[in-house]
């Protein structure tokens, strides 16, 4: 095999001209400088310098990202590798790289690489997954700290933190409603043994939401949703009862909690879920009928078609109907 030897310095001021070159990257524009010093083999090659990408734009159709002020310095030692640090705008926000690509086949050619998100727009992210009518206003930090090669594929921790906002959801036909939340955070880890997650979020307005999946044996650069196996849970839970009166105008002042508890098992591509949801001390007020129904707690599961069969608790004998606006109780049996 002939050994490799050259030079190759120069600068490219007009990005524009080798965007057809590269498919995964349209509307690339900013200056290329490089001065690199080649040798080595072809399987093998060593490479020494640096090269730098400066006032880079571009856009990532699959992501739907757009990156600006786009900011990339690489140095190469010919020994270990390549070792870079890039900078850039973002989803309204800030985004930095830092990382190393070890030049070598015989070991897969490992890298690593660590990113940082600072105030990103949450709706640039998951806005993609979200239904048409439900939006978030909001912002969020991210990390990442990820090792890839062609041996190990991609491996590593991802976590996002958003400190407060809003979920905008559609309340009756032409209205928007909003909650507003706090702490919502999530974790990945994609590590030898598959891939797993979980994530929380909680409202001012007494909701909250816990879940969490694991993908046995996954791989996240190789995943076959027909085959992949999953288990997950999750849990919901409303303190206050506060969106069910908007919902009807027959009631008012409902109060009491509701937890629903979802379990996920089967494939990615045919999940099977279970659930059971418990409503407790609950108390609402029709006042069409000039009445108020409490000491209401029910517990049901799901059927095979999906709805839910309701059953009163054990133990719960009755269920009290105050005349309003009186407050003598009339018992009735169920």
């Amino acid at each position: 095999m002939r050994d490799l030897q050259a030079r190759l310095r120069g600068r490219i001021s007009e990005l524009e001209n080798i965007d057809a070159l590269i498919p995964q990257v349209d509307n690339l524009a900013g200056r290329l400088e490089f001065d690199l010093e080649i040798d080595g083999n072809p399987v093998q090659p060593r490479i020494s310098g640096n090269a730098s990408l400066n006032d880079a734009r571009m856009h990532i159709p699959e992501l739907d990202l757009s990156l600006t002020e786009f900011n990339l310095v690489a140095d190469a030692d010919g020994a270990r590798g390549i070792s870079y640090r890039a900078t850039a705008a973002a989803l309204d926000g800030e985004l930095e790289a830092t990382g190393d690509i070890e030049l070598n086949p015989d070991r897969g050619w490992p890298g690593r690489i660590a990113l940082q998100g600072k105030n990103l727009v949450s709706s640039g992210v998951l806005g993609r997954w979200l239904p048409e009518e439900v939006d978030i206003d909001g912002r969020f930090d991210g990390s990442a700290d990820l090792q890839f090669g062609t041996a190990i594929g991609l491996r590593g921790e991802m976590e996002f933190f958003s400190a407060q906002g809003k979920i905008l959801y559609p309340l009756l036909e032409g209205e928007l409603d909003s909650l507003d939340y706090h702490d919502a955070s999530a974790r990945i880890v994609a590590g030898e043994t598959g891939i797993s997650g979980e994530s929380r979020v909680s409202t001012e307005e007494g909701i909250s939401f816990a879940g969490h999946f694991e993908l046995p044996g996954a791989r996240v650069l190789d995943l076959d949703p027909d085959n992949q196996t999953l288990s997950g849970s999750a849990r919901l839970g409303i303190r206050q009862m506060r969106l069910l009166q908007l919902l009807s105008f027959d009631i008012e002042r409902p109060e009491g909690s509701f937890e629903l508890d979802v379990e996920a098992s089967g494939t990615l591509a045919r999940p099977r879920l279970a659930a059971q949801a418990r409503l407790s001390d609950a108390e609402v007020g029709i006042p069409r009928l000039g009445i108020r129904l409490t000491a209401i707690s029910m517990t049901g599961t799901t059927r095979e078609d999906n709805l839910f069969d309701f059953v009163i608790d054990d133990g719960v004998d009755e269920v009290l109907v105050r005349c309003e606006p009186g407050s003598a109780p009339v018992a009735a049996s169920v």
